[in-house]
């Protein structure tokens, strides 16, 4: 074989090692690209599922809205409504369905507006006064917002417009910058991703460099072992270009061999850490296959790898090359270069054995690469951290796959503030803002202030639904100050707003990066209900206590003495263990005791019978809950008849005793009309005018019911129907629910007159409705039910009205519930989710995957790189060694010095690296480039962060420095002195 192909084709271990460590790195680059890509694909099916229905485009004028070839155009006015300012948008001719049907022929129309009224709009344009109305919720617009003809809006003096796309139009603005997107959640996901593959990016870009140092370490190495052969090909005619170009050669099939184990090492760790985080219960769901997108990263970073290795081994080659062959010499038994200037910069009692300072360079370009690397990982977990994990104090719907997913009572942060606890409850928002993906939240601003820490730096707290505060981080990154207007997009509803920035704030950590919005304006952005919020932070939890808690206690309203009637008791263990307790139901003088047995966080309901002796107002008591009842004799007469009913009208009357048999021969009498019941216990009576009170005679027994007589457009032929209303009566069940319990409200009817009737009805509670139509035929009675929601602590109104609007039932519904349990919320629950919160749960745990690996695989990186440096430097003073070996050194002793060595220059080159990682990223910031969803990224350079980076680069340095010695401790004295052989050629 000619030694041009030796040069070429012989490869010793140590070659193989470099190709080895080459792969380290190039592992580390397939890995994060596969993870990246997939991660980022992902995203984008995601966001195809929960995608926007229309965008939304804000100008400064519906003029210029115009001048853009615009044509429904929706101008924006502020005017003062009443001494409040007030948003009144101009619904144009052609405008959406919904928004037209909601908008007024005349004047202006609020869904937060009941009955009509006159406003003073204080206009300087001669609209002095508008007609003000209600009208109906809009999903995408907000409630506080009035809606008005586009022409009395041109009136007011408007200061913006906007564009509503929908349906088809959607499609042709999707991709307009300028286009919010009404659903933004997804976008603000998708465009984080793309941040994250940006500042991945830089890092590969670091990675690189560090793949030429090692390609060039290698070269040099592989120049110097074979200086002998390269002397002979000089003097056998070899020009210097025909050297570099087969050096340059070699380093190219080093690096091809190297980027080959790579893609394999890369691909197989990913899908081990894949399968490692679902063992380890991470929400991940990643397809690694070789996909176009992944490909289109892989292969342009493999071919620039690869050009980087050929230019590194080109100019390894070139010092070698130039001079003439007799002045070639081969190098082992010292380093004739023994650090040079390096050595001059670092005192003289810092000295090194048998490394030279040479190494310091590289070592601190790897290092510095790696702790770039440690220091931007900390950060993006330290900034995206509150996203994923809510906290230690904070309450959150337990079992939630992610805040997103949460949904507790507002009302837990009263309860907290009440025990002297800071608490801020607060809706989670992720929408475009001014086409920016932007982390936004609903709060009270007090609150949020006293849990974060944060403190006004500009202006005052927002006073209104159209006001917000802006982070001072996401003001300097969006050039955002006081007095601007920005047009914010829903976040997982399909809405936008216009919101005034009234101040700036400073907080720590990710806090200072967000647009923080009023609770009401929060809730017309996102799906949470009035009076539920995501979470609520607090600056501590109370103590969850152990044991059970009686927190309801039900039974009938209305019972009879001496029969046995049903109580119920919910019970919760609020504890952390098991727990079992013996429960006392007591009502005058009855008790009975169930025992319940409930697992830690659980709630359990149980029913027993009780009965009572004695008529009159008792208590039921079962722990600390309470409920009255009404005790009566069996034989107390109960009527049921209308208590407003027009004159004439001939209503039922049914007389019946309080254990519910019918009463006949009663004297029932209205006014100056007599009549008795038959035996049924029913009869019919006409209503004459005037009349106002029903009285009902049995025996000895009588009972007296209020009536009101309408005598206004009566029609009089009609004897039979009258108002034609049922008699209606609503009750809860449970009587007294919980606040973690979705009541039902049973609606009772009956129909007194002599005819058919068929209401429809409206059964409203305190955060939704229900539509009910029933038919019943004279006499008939029924009981129709809806589920109400889950709501806080307090009192709320439930009514049953009719397709006029008439409220023909009324009650008072008392939710329950205490401190107990609020802190056992915080730890216990029930288990739900929304498909939008798994969504978000899974781009999250990617996102947890994708650092874990990229940590990992960046540390195998660096142990590649920093073998590399030491064997160039081992391999320089191989002879050295050897003398060592042969005067009596242990293996263990030369590993010693070795490390020791190595120490002194790795705790050089981090004191060059920290600094150099610092501006680095200082850099990287202010250019723009270390933002994640929407967070500028600061870069954490705390005590612990330098003493953890310390730690790990010394442990990297150390494992580098004794691969490298390793193959050499272990050949024997002679065969290093001698220098080993393959075929006659150094290698």
């Amino acid at each position: 074989m000619s030694h041009r192909r030796q040069l070429l084709a012989r490869y010793s271990r140590r070659d193989r090692l470099s190709m080895v460590v080459i792969g380290v790195s190039i592992a580390f680059l397939t890995g994060s690209a596969l993870l990246l890509v997939s991660g980022t694909e992902q995203l984008q099916t995601i966001a195809a599922d929960f995608d926007t229905t229309g965008y939304v485009t804000g100008y400064r004028s519906a003029e210029l809205a115009a001048r853009a070839g615009r044509d429904a155009v929706f101008p924006i006015a502020t005017v003062p409504i009443d001494g409040t300012n007030a948003t009144v948008l101009g619904v144009p001719p052609g405008a959406n369905e919904t928004i037209a049907a909601a908008t007024p022929a005349t004047g202006l129309a609020s869904a937060l507006t009941n009955g009509v009224a006159t406003a003073d709009v204080g206009a300087t344009t001669g609209v002095d006064q508008v007609r003000i109305a209600g009208r109906q919720h809009v999903e995408m617009i907000p409630d506080s917002w009035y809606l008005a003809e586009r022409g009395l809006v041109d009136q007011l003096d408007p200061d913006g417009a906007v564009v509503i796309d929908t349906g088809t139009d959607a499609i042709e603005r999707a991709s307009d910058r300028d286009a919010i997107p009404l659903r933004g959640a997804a976008r603000f996901f998708v465009s984080g991703a793309q941040e994250a593959l940006s500042l991945f990016g830089v890092i590969v870009a670091g990675v690189a460099g560090l793949v030429g140092v090692i390609v060039f370490s290698v070269t040099r190495m592989s120049v110097q072992d074979r200086a002998k052969t390269i002397r002979i090909v000089r003097a056998t005619g070899a020009t210097p270009r025909a050297v570099r170009a087969l050096f340059t050669a070699r380093a190219t099939i080093v690096t091809v061999v190297g980027v080959a184990i790579g893609y394999a090492v890369g691909l197989i760790a990913a899908r081990v850490a894949v399968n490692a985080s679902v063992f380890l219960g991470v929400p991940v769901s990643l397809d690694l296959s070789l996909s176009r997108p992944a490909l289109g990263v892989l292969v342009p970073l493999y071919l620039g790898v690869v050009l980087l290795g050929a230019i590194a081994g080109y100019l390894a080659s070139r010092p070698v090359s130039r001079i003439p062959p007799a002045a070639i010499r081969s190098s082992g038994g010292g380093d004739p270069t023994t650090g040079g200037w390096i050595r001059e910069w670092i005192p003289g009692w810092v000295d090194l054995t048998l490394l030279r300072f040479r190494a310091v360079i590289p070592t601190i370009a790897t290092i510095t690469v790696f702790l770039t690397l440690l220091v931007v990982l900390v950060s993006t977990g330290t900034a995206v951290a509150p996203m994923v994990d809510s906290g230690d104090a904070t309450i959150v719907e337990p079992g939630s796959v992610h805040p997103v997913a949460s949904s507790v009572p507002e009302s837990f942060a009263t309860v907290l503030e009440d025990r002297g606890i800071d608490a801020s409850p607060e809706i989670l928002l992720f929408p475009i803002v001014d086409g920016e993906p932007t982390l936004a939240r609903g709060v009270d601003f007090s609150s949020f202030a006293n849990v974060s820490g944060a403190s006004l730096v500009t202006g005052r707290a927002p006073r209104s639904a159209d006001e917000a505060v802006v982070g001072e981080s996401l003001a300097a990154r969006r050039n955002l100050s006081v007095g601007d207007t920005v047009l914010v997009g829903g976040s997982t509803r399909s809405a936008f707003t216009r919101t005034t920035i009234v101040g700036s704030y400073d907080a720590p950590g990710i806090y200072e990066s967000h647009l923080l919005v009023p609770l009401p304006t929060a809730r017309d952005l996102s799906t949470r209900a009035p009076g539920q919020v995501h979470v609520v932070r607090a600056t501590r939890l109370p103590a969850a206590g152990s044991g059970i808690d009686v927190v309801d206690v039900s039974a009938p309203a209305t019972v009879v003495r001496n029969r046995s009637f049903q109580t119920t008791v919910t019970a919760v263990n609020v504890g952390r263990t098991n727990a079992t307790r013996t429960v006392s139901i007591r009502v005058a003088n009855t008790s009975r005791n169930v025992t319940l047995a409930i697992p830690p966080g659980e709630r359990t309901e149980r029913t027993t019978t009780l009965s009572v002796a004695r008529p009159g107002i008792w208590s039921i008591r079962a722990g600390s809950a309470t409920q009255s009842i009404a005790v009566r004799q069996p034989n107390a007469l109960q009527v049921r008849f209308p208590s407003a009913v027009r004159v004439g009208a001939s209503p039922r009357v049914a007389v019946s005793t309080a254990a519910g048999e019918p009463v006949d021969n009663a004297t029932v009498t209205l006014g100056n009309r007599t009549v008795q019941t038959d035996s049924a216990g029913v009869a019919r009576i006409t209503v004459p005018p005037g009349a106002d009170t029903l009285t009902v005679t049995a025996d000895s027994r009588t009972v007296t019911e209020s009536v009101t007589a309408i005598s206004d457009r009566v029609d009089r032929d009609d004897r039979s129907g009258g108002d034609g209303r049922p008699l209606v009566s609503v009750s809860i069940q449970p009587e007294s629910p919980g606040f973690r319990v979705q009541p039902t409200a049973r609606i009772h009817l009956e129909n007194p007159w002599n005819r058919t009737v068929a209401p429809e009805l409206t059964i409203s509670g305190p955060t939704s409705s229900h539509d009910r139509t029933v038919s019943l035929d004279p006499g008939e009675t029924t009981t129709v039910s809806a589920q109400l929601s889950r709501n806080p602590p307090g009192e709320y109104d439930v009514t049953v009205t009719d397709d006029t609007d008439t409220e023909l039932a009324r009650t008072t519904m008392v939710v329950t519930g205490n401190e107990r349990l609020v802190a056992a919320l915080a730890t216990h629950g029930e288990r739900g989710s929304t498909p939008f919160s798994r969504a978000v749960s899974l781009v999250f745990g990617n996102l947890t995957l994708l650092v874990g690996a990229v940590a990992g695989l960046g540390a195998l990186m660096t142990v590649g790189g920093l073998t590399a440096i030491f064997s160039r430097g081992v391999h320089a003073r191989r002879r050295t060694i050897g003398i060592y070996r042969a005067t009596g050194a242990t293996p263990g002793q030369v590993f010693v010095l070795v490390l020791r060595d190595a120490g002194v220059i790795g705790t050089v080159s981090l004191l060059v690296a920290f600094p150099l990682t610092y501006l680095l990223l200082a850099c990287l910031s202010s250019a723009g480039v270390l933002s994640v969803f929407g967070v500028a990224i600061q870069p954490v350079f705390a005590p612990w962060i330098v003493v953890l980076g310390t730690a790990i680069v010394l442990a990297l340095v150390g494992l580098g420095a004794a691969l490298a010695t390793a193959t050499l401790v272990r050949t024997a004295p002679a065969r290093t002195l001698l220098g080993e052989r393959t075929g006659g050629i150094e290698r």
